[in-house]
Formats: structure tokens, sequence, C-alpha cells
């Protein structure tokens, strides 16, 4: 191609005279061609990118940023291959050198820039549906192809323009198609339409990318501004906590400085006295009072240092909790808005609405973690009361001690002490006790989550807790019996080919089989093992359950849509029992959903529980007999449905099986007289040929008998009428050409016989069996939905009854039997007319042509002007002939056909009459 590309370019070159692509003439339909081919251009395209009505960076999935660079990449190059080439046919002021040499060059730089277009391209692989991205790879593709093809084409017409300019002849409106041809104005214009096509399709696929990536960007932007707003709310509930502590603190010192000084003057008296004015006494008094002012000092300082320690550790603790778990569901966003953009479910748009909603949903806020601030802010708020009761009991010690000390100042410093030591270790067991609550109440929150299927805990448990939960394994084992077996097992009860079913009652038994299958069979499996799990993280555990449940749901919503083909196939009592099961089966996994929620929330409880130690002796005052019972109720009810759709399921099996045996039974019987009529009538048919062939046979010999007779006078012409025999000769041919058409004319009238009774045939014995058929489907159909005790009974009679001889199509046998001898009949009597016929023909003969007294004269002269006539008569009789075989055979046709269609009609009669008596036989019995 670069070879015929520079020798075009190079002849364009020498040409020294001036021409345009469309040399100054007018090529018919290149204007128009070019310009509706265009079309829009690129608009499409342009248009749909000016939707994009959010930032493209923010979309993380780059298919906004692909869309664009695909545009650019096209809107860089196309645009001006489209200009140009409408410029270069509309051009007459440049060198045709110019004109091409700028189509080249525009064509090579729009591949060049389609490149991009190809890799950016590749960019949907992982972010659109399958469809979608080999809808956009492939029209890219089309559209650099095109551009080769048009390259090819500007070649053929610039070869076509140099032609024209060399051209010896006149070139002019009447003959400048034979250079420039319509075929390289259609391959033109077909290249241009193309590309103008796949820009369309680009423009219809961006615009549904741009909406899905615009709604989930802007889903996740909602998402991260409820996230921020409930970020800020923990942070301001943890900027409130931490000035709740700050003052809890200031309380307890105030308190302290307050129950020192009440000591001070509870012993007042004591050094007032003058009875205890000794020096021992006032050595271990003053010492003792020394105590409590250091007591006062140091209760003060780890009082404040516990508030500080309790502030930074549920500070940290709650603002990790809190981004954890917001990031865990901002992932599990994404996650939804990538798998609606890439699935090819026609569900994804609508379930990636819903579910994103949830996620919205106050109950997936991080801002609850707060709550767990409110409660115990109002707990520090009324630590005074808690307080005061315990230094007040030490007051009460300390004023007590006067007695002690009067005796031993040894015992009243280790009273003291003992003192201190009570007052600082009941302050440490309430700064424990506050901050255990705390966190306590987080991890429940965070379990809540968790349960949801978003866990942030990073806690190693598995659902059993590494210890055994209280017939935990057994009950559920228990609980889930024998799972899916019983509809597996119905399913495997089908032994006839299930699209013999005409119903369609098998097939959805095997959908919907398959469908519990693969939904309740999945969450049976995932919860026997996640009751014994003891390897993996309890995210793990819940996070298999809850996508199994979600799966699970999925699967039955769509195998409702199949259970609308039991309801004209079954009993409403079959019909009825097996939507309800499977309703009861979604809502059972609803209820199976908040099982795994409480029981996720008290493993999450047990995780976070350090102040005791968790065995399985005592993990059931958390994970509860109720929940565990709860659980397998749950299972046990899913467990029933199943079984209960296992039994319809096999009632409907067997009902279809017997009514596809059945169907087939009166089919194979149907069959069996169909080809003893078919052999029968194949029987008829050849003795129809073999008599049609006798008589052509009789009718073609007629003409060599009758010719054989006039030898002797043929044979001695010169000797009869001076030698002048031609109107013999001529009435011979005639007799030749009339015999010929009797010929015909009987194969004809046989084949028209043979063809009539075939049809007549095939019409109605498609009548028959279609009657039959249809009433044995009619019986099928009412057995499977009637309630009727005696339908059992009824059917297998009434099915029977249907397989007599009364409606074979064999019957049709004796319509054809009657007429075996008619064609013997038509021969003889045919035999009877060319009989006559033959003897007619000969009635001049040499023999009578001796009776005159001289072969030459006046007698023998009229014998052969007779000729003229006996043509015309022998014609006559010869159609006479034909018109009396075709009534008989015409009579044939009528007999047979009036006795097929009686037959028919009372082979259907007998069919509606066996359909009329097991209806009611459904309520007699009978």
């Amino acid at each position: 191609m670069a070879r015929l590309l520079c020798g075009v370019l190079i002849v364009l070159t020498v040409n020294c005279c001036r021409a345009d692509f469309g040399l100054n003439l007018t090529v018919p339909n290149l204007i128009g061609s070019i310009q509706s081919s265009i079309g829009a251009g690129i608009t499409p395209l342009l248009r749909a990118n000016s939707t994009i009505a959010v930032q493209v960076s923010n979309d993380r999935s780059g298919a906004l940023a692909a869309v664009v660079s695909v545009t650019n990449a096209i809107n860089a190059g196309i645009p001006a291959v489209f200009t140009n080439t409408l410029d270069a046919a509309k051009n007459s002021g440049n060198s045709p050198l110019l004109v091409f040499s700028d189509l080249f060059g525009t064509n090579n730089n729009a591949r060049i820039k389609l490149l991009d277009a190809i890799a950016a391209a590749e960019l949907f692989k992982n972010t659109v549906s399958p469809r979608t991205y080999q809808a956009i790879v492939g029209n890219v593709t089309v559209l650099q192809q095109q551009l080769s093809v048009l390259t090819s084409t500007f070649i053929q017409v610039g070869s076509a323009v140099d032609r024209v300019l060399f051209s010896k002849e006149q070139v002019d409106g009447a003959n400048i198609g034979n250079y420039i041809t319509p075929a390289m104005v259609n391959r033109l214009s077909s290249s241009l339409a193309l590309k103008s096509a796949s820009i369309s399709n680009l423009g219809s696929l961006f615009s549904t990318v741009i909406r899905v990536k615009t709604t989930n960007v802007r889903y996740v932007s909602n998402f991260n501004n409820a996230a921020n707003t409930a970020l800020r709310v923990v942070s301001t509930q943890l900027d409130a906590f931490t000035r709740s502590l700050q003052e809890v603190a200031a309380l307890f010192v105030g308190l302290v400085i307050a129950w020192a000084n009440d000591i001070h003057l509870a012993y007042n008296p004591v050094t007032a006295d003058p009875s205890y004015q000794n020096e021992t006494f006032t050595e271990s008094l003053l010492m003792f009072l020394n105590e409590i002012r250091h007591l006062n000092i140091s209760m003060a300082r780890n009082l404040t240092r516990t508030m500080q320690n309790l502030d930074g550790n549920i500070t940290n603790f709650l603002a990790n909790q809190a981004q954890t778990t917001a990031d865990t569901v901002y992932q599990v966003v994404l996650d939804v808005t990538k798998q609606s953009a890439t699935t090819v479910s026609d569900l994804a748009e609508n379930c990636s609405q819903k579910y994103i909603y949830q996620l919205l949903q106050p109950a997936l806020q991080v801002n609850r973690l707060s709550g767990c601030l409110f409660i115990q802010s109002s707990k520090f708020v009324s630590l005074d009361h808690l307080l005061k009761p315990v230094l007040g009991r030490i007051q009460s010690d300390a004023t007590g001690i006067r007695a002690t000390c009067s005796s031993n100042s040894m015992a009243c410093s280790a009273k003291g002490r003992a003192i201190q030591n009570d007052a600082i270790k009941d302050a440490r067991i309430l700064s424990i006790r506050i901050q255990c609550r705390i966190q306590i109440c987080s991890e429940m929150w965070s379990a809540l989550l968790l349960s949801l299927g978003l866990f942030a805990s990073g806690s190693r448990a598995d659902l059993g807790l590494s210890f055994a939960i209280p017939n935990l394994v057994a009950n559920v084992q228990a609980a889930i019996g024998q799972g899916i077996a019983p509809v597996t097992n119905a399913n495997a009860t089908i032994r006839v080919d299930v699209g013999a079913d005409v119903s369609g009652a098998l097939e959805a038994v095997v959908t919907v089989s398959n469908a519990i299958n693969s939904s309740i069979g999945s969450v049976f499996q995932a919860t026997q093992k996640a009751a014994s799990e003891a390897s993996v993280l309890p995210t793990v555990v819940f996070g298999n359950l809850y996508g199994t449940v979600i799966a699970a749901k999925l699967e039955l919503e769509q195998a409702y849509g199949v259970v609308q083909q039991f309801q004209s196939t079954v009993s409403d009592r079959v019909y009825d029992a097996i939507v309800h099961n499977l309703t009861k089966l979604h809502d059972d996994l609803n209820v199976l959903t908040v099982n795994y929620i409480a029981l996720g929330t008290a493993v999450n409880v047990v995780v976070a529980t350090t102040i005791l130690p968790i065995t399985s002796l005592n993990v059931a005052n958390i994970v509860t007999p109720a929940l565990v019972a709860d659980l397998t109720t749950t299972l046990k009810s899913l467990s029933t449905s199943v079984a209960s759709l296992g039994s319809l399921f096999t009632e409907v099996v067997k009902q279809k099986t017997a009514a596809v045996t059945f169907v087939s039974s009166t089919n194979s019987t149907a069959n069996a007289a169909l080809t003893t009529l078919v052999k029968q009538l194949t029987n008829f048919t050849s003795t129809v040929v073999t008599a049609g062939d006798k008589l052509r046979q009789v009718a073609s010999t007629l003409s060599s008998n009758v010719a054989a007779v006039h030898v002797p006078i043929t044979g001695a012409s010169v000797n009869y009428n001076g030698g002048n025999i031609v109107n013999l000769t001529q009435y011979l041919d005639a007799v030749v050409q009339s015999t010929q058409q009797l010929s015909q004319n009987l194969s004809n009238g046989y084949q028209d016989l043979q063809n009539n009774i075939q049809q007549v045939y095939a019409e109605l014995v498609d009548v028959a069996t279609r009657e039959v058929y249809s009433v044995s489907l009619g019986l099928a159909q009412k057995a499977a939905t009637s309630a009727s005790s005696f339908v059992n009974n009824c059917y297998q009679k009434y099915n029977f009854l249907l397989q007599q001889p009364s409606l074979h199509v064999a019957r049709l046998n004796t319509c054809l039997l009657p007429e075996a001898d008619s064609f013997t009949k038509l021969q003889k009597l045919l035999d009877c007319l060319l009989v006559q016929f033959q003897s007619d023909a000969s009635a001049i003969t040499n023999t009578r042509l001796n009776t005159c007294t001289t072969l030459n004269g006046a007698c023998s002269l009229t014998y052969f002007s007779a000729y003229a006539d006996l043509a015309l008569q022998t014609d006559a009789q010869l159609t006479l002939t034909n018109n009396v075989i075709a009534t008989e055979a015409r009579a044939i046709t009528n007999r047979i056909r009036t006795c097929v269609v009686a037959t028919v009609a009372d082979i259907n009669d007998n069919a509606q009459q066996i359909l009329t008596n097991f209806n009611g036989c459904l309520v007699t019995g009978q």
C-alpha cells in the first residue's frame, strides 16, 4: 500500500494541471453521501462527555478518566478526518497533490491518536461490565480499522482523479462515473458511516458509564459526608468526655481536701484535751496528721493521674474503633459500587441503590459509639455520691482513733496507714469499674457493626471462642437434620426427559431445586462450619455467614419468577404450599440474620471481656442458651420448609412423570397406527402408479395398432388414388398426436388422484393425531390441577381409553381397501373404449378400398377425402375416453375423501367424549 500511495502522489506531483477532488465536475451523490454518512460526527461523544457533573478524580474506579481519555483521543483525530474529507469533496481551488496529501496526513494522524484511545479503552476492563467493556473496545477497534479502509479508498479515488487528468477523452458529467465509480463513492460513504456509527455507539455507552459512575461518586460522596459528620460527632463527644474527666478529677481532689480538713477538725478535741498531752501521743498524732496531709497530696495526684490515663485510653480506643469501622464501611461502599458497575446482572443498579442507601442509615454510623460516652458521663457526674460514703467511712474511722491512740501510738499510725490504703484502693476500684464499663460498651457497639458484616475487631476467636459453647454444634446439626436432601432426592426421581413435559412443571422443579441447593444448602453448610470453626478471625466467620445469607436471598428471589410455572400445572393446594414454603424460607433467612447479629454481638462481648476469664463453664452467661435456641429454631424452620418442598416436588415429579409416560404411550400407540396407515397408503399409491402406467402403455400402443392396419395402403401407395395418400398420412399423424395427448392426460389424471389422496391423508391424519394428543395433554393437565380424590383412578382409566383402536388413525385404512379393485375396473373400461376406438379408426382400410372397381377413380378419391372427417371423429372419441376415465378417478378421490373426513370426525368425537367423561369421573368416580 505504501508503494501504491507513493505512486499516486508522484503522478499527482508531476501533473501540472489544476484539479479538485471533484475535477470541476459533479460526481453523482458524492457530497450528499459524505454529509449523510458523517451525520452528527463526534457530537454524540462530546455530548456524552459534557454530562460528567462530578470531579473526575473522585471516581476511584478510573472509568470517568477513561471516558475523557478516549473522547479526547478520538476528538484529536476523527473530526479532522470528517472535515477534511468533506472539504476535499468540495475543493476546487487546490491541486490534487495538496488535497490528497492533506487527506493522507489527517488519516495517519487520526490513526496515531486512536492508539491512545485503544490503550485508554483497556482501563474499562475492570471498571464496567464485560459486555460494556467489549462493546467499547470493539467500537474503538472499528474506528481504527475503518481509518485503514478510508486510506485505501483515498488511494483508489486519487488514482481515479489521476486517470481523469491524463484521459485522452473528454471527461464530463456524463462519463465521470466511469472513473470515480459509484462503488468508490459507496465505499467512501460506508467507511465514514461506520465511523459515525461507532462514535454514536460509544456516545451511548459512555452516557451509561457516566450515569452509573456519577451516581456511584455521589453515593461515595454522600457516604463520606455522613461518615465525616459522624466522626465529628464522636470527636466532639470525646472532647466533652475529656472535660468531664477533668471536672471529675477536680471533684475528687476537692473531696479529698475537704476530707483531710474534716480529719484535722476531728482531731482538734484530741489536741486540746490535757489528758492527751504526752510526748508519745503528741508525736504519734503529729505523725498521723502529717501522713494525712501526704495522703491528701498523694491521693489527689493519683486520682488526677488515673483520670488522665482513663481519658487517654478511652479516647485512643474509641477514636481507633471509630476510624477502623468507618474505613471498613467505606470499603464496603467501594466494593458495592465496583460490583454494580462490573456485573452483568439486570438487578445491579437497583441493588446498588438499595444497599448503599442502607450503608447510609444511622445503624451504620460510627457516631453511635459516642453513646458509650454519654452513658458514662452521667456516671461521672454522680461519682461524688459514690465517693462521699467511702470518705465518710474513712473519716469515722479516723475520728474513732482517739481511743486507740491514747494507749498505743503505733496502733494509731498503723490505723492511719490502713485508712490511707483503703482510700487509695477504693479510688482505684472506682476508676477501673468506670473504664471497664466504657470499653465494654464500645466493644458492644462495634460488635453490632460486626454483626452487620463490618467487623473492626482484630481479636482472634472462633464462634466457639476456642472452647465449646454448650450444645451449639449438636443442636445446629440436629436442627439442620437432612438439610436439602429431601429436595435433591425429589429432583433425582425424575426419570423422563424434562423437555417432554410440555407443562414446564418438571423444568420448574429442577430450577427451584437447584436454587435451594445453592442457597439454603450453602447456608446450612456455612452455619455448620461456623459452629465449630476455631481457625479464623470472627470477621471471617461472620462475614462468611452474612455473605452466604445475602447470596441465598438473591437466589431465592430469582427462583420466585420460576414458581409461576407451577400455577397452571399443579393443583391449587400444591401451588399454594410451594409458594408458602419458599416465602417461609425467605422470611427465615431474615430471622437468621437477626440470630447471627445477636450471636455475633455476644461473641464480641466475650472477646472484649478481660475482667474475668471466660471458659465453657461460664460462657453460657453471655452466649446464652436462648441465643443458641433462637438460632437452632430458625435452622429447624428452614429445614422443615425444605422437607415440605421436597415432599411437594416428589408429588409433582410423580404426577408429571406419569403424565409424560401416558402421553408417550399414547404417542407410541398413535405412531404405530400411523405406521400401519402409512404402509397401507404406500401400497395404495403403488397401485395407483401401476394402474396409471398400464393405462399409459395401452394408450401409447394405440397409434401403432392403427398405423399397422393401414400398412397395406401406405406400403403400396402408388396403387391407390393415383399415388396421392396425403389425407391418409395426415390422418395417421393426427391419430399419433391424439393418442399421445390421451396418454399424457391419463398420466396427469392418475398423478392428480395420487396427490389428492396423499394431501387428504396428510391434512386429516394430522388433525386426528393432534386432537388425540391435545386430549391426552388435557387429561394430564386436569389431573395435575384437580383436587378430586378420584383423580388417579380416573386418569389411568381414561388415558387407557385414549389408546383404544377407535381413536387410532389406522382406521383410515378402511377408506382405501374398498378401492383396491376400482383401478382394475377402470382398466377394463378403458380397454373397451380403446377397442371401439381402434375399430372406428380402421374403418377405411385396403379391404374397403378394394370394393372400388378401380383404385384410382372417383370411388377411391371419396374414401381418401373422408380421412379428414375421420381425424376429427378420432380426436373427439379419445377426448371422450379421457373424460370418462377422469370422471371415474374423481369419483374414487371423492369417495376416499368423504370416508377420511367422516372417520377423522368420529375419532375427534371419541376423544372429546373421553375428556368429557373424565371430567365427570373426577366428580362421581365413574
